[in-house]
């Protein structure tokens, strides 16, 4: 049942935010094996986010996103979950995809970067993702103003 539920459909949400996580992970060793296991020992059916970023900056399409996630409580019905992988360490190569991919969910989705968070926004209890969202925000608000000239 958990591997039909994963599987792409027709999107039957509204998407209007997008939150950002870190994995709080800086092991060179760990990727998306050990995420699957570690998120499916929590209950969540697999890797809750929607989308994984390693740290060469490769983009790993987590979950699809007619399901919902599994990566902030009260709001996972509405939203994609976006996650870095490191702890306290992270890439330019990470922060350039991150934007990359904001920019085009933000066109996608027609959301404004106001409608982009960091996972702590939402929870005090953890400092996730572990890196200030303000400077990407704005060049994805940037990116965005240049592409409706």
């Amino acid at each position: 049942k958990i591997k039909r539920d994963l599987q792409e459909g027709k999107m039957n949400r509204k998407i209007d935010m997008i939150a950002v996580h870190c994995d709080a992970n800086g092991n060179t060793k760990w990727g998306l094996k050990e995420l699957d296991i570690f998120h499916r020992s929590e209950g969540y059916g697999g890797i809750g986010y929607h989308f994984w970023i390693d740290f060469e900056g490769k983009v790993h399409k987590t979950r699809p996103l007619n399901i919902k996630g599994c990566h902030v409580f009260d709001h996972n019905a509405n939203s994609i979950g976006i996650c870095l992988h490191g702890h306290s360490v992270f890439y330019h190569a990470q922060f350039k995809s991150l934007t990359t991919l904001l920019v085009e969910l933000c066109k996608k989705y027609k959301l404004d970067t106001d409608r982009i968070f960091p996972h702590n926004y939402f929870t005090k209890i953890k400092p996730c993702p572990n890196f200030d969202l303000t400077h990407i925000k704005s060049e994805v608000a940037n990116i965005l103003q240049e592409s409706f000239k």
